[in-house]
């Protein structure tokens, strides 16, 4: 994967330049590996439910449980 830096950045923010930039990160459990990770859950009436999402994986649309929610 190419290095996103100062000037691409600096590039971007001028008139015609990128109008998405993308930064993929591998994250992993602050308490180390085999933690266990909740997904994001919401209130539809009655019932928990967990925060599903559209994401491009591989090129792929895929359905995906969301863990990084945005309260």
């Amino acid at each position: 994967m190419a290095s996103l830096g100062y000037e691409e950045l600096l590039a971007a923010c001028n008139p015609g330049g990128s109008s998405v930039l993308s930064s993929v990160t591998e994250l992993a459990p602050a308490g180390g590996e085999h933690t266990s990770v909740a997904p994001a859950k919401f209130v539809d009436g009655d019932n928990s439910v967990f925060a599903y999402e559209r994401r491009f994986i591989d090129g792929e649309p895929l359905q995906t449980a969301v863990i990084d929610s945005k309260q």
